[in-house]
């Protein structure tokens, strides 16, 4: 995944993404009392859509020689990775609990089966964008979203959580080589 002949500059952020992505999910299901290990898959793979797509747009440009515009590309990620990755998720055959939560990563709410663990994955995601896992860190005010109340998130737990997490993207960073 980090093969910058397949994935260009977008692998790694994505990888370091899932990963701490996964870290947070983890962390989240620890408080909630939820299945450690399912939280860090679902974490790991809310993305997956993301690097199959770069995958595919490399195997145009190998088929046609011309390369998928980066507007397009960006565009495709942005409203079909979640989708992408459904298909995937059925494609390998993995288990259907990963379903929801990597589904609706993006909107929780959307969850009927696992709405729990589909907040969890939401709100990791959210997490890794506020410390930068793969990205450039967004300090969002999260105790305004709803996800919070549903998860009983609060200053606390949060405060918490802000003194360890960012010290995860190093761990990541070092897995990653």
């Amino acid at each position: 995944m980090q093969d910058r002949n397949v994935y260009g500059e977008r692998g790694k952020p994505l990888l370091e993404h899932g990963i701490g992505t996964a870290y947070m999910a983890r962390l989240l299901a620890e408080w909630l009392g939820l299945d450690e290990e399912e939280a860090f898959m679902y974490g790991l793979l809310h993305d997956i859509g993301k690097l199959v797509i770069l995958k595919a747009a490399f195997d145009v440009r190998r088929q046609t020689g011309q390369a998928v515009p980066d507007d397009v590309l960006d565009a495709t990620m942005a409203e079909e990775h979640a989708n992408v990755g459904a298909h995937v998720l059925r494609r390998w055959r993995l288990p259907s609990m990963l379903d929801e939560p990597i589904i609706c990563h993006h909107d929780w709410t959307r969850a009927t089966a696992a709405p729990r663990k589909a907040a969890v994955t939401y709100f990791a995601n959210r997490l890794s964008h506020r410390y930068g896992f793969g990205c450039d860190a967004d300090p969002v005010d999260l105790l305004s979203d709803p996800v919070c109340k549903e998860l009983g998130i609060d200053q606390g737990w949060l405060d918490q959580t802000d003194k360890h997490a960012p010290g995860l993207v190093d761990v990541a960073k070092k897995i990653l080589g």
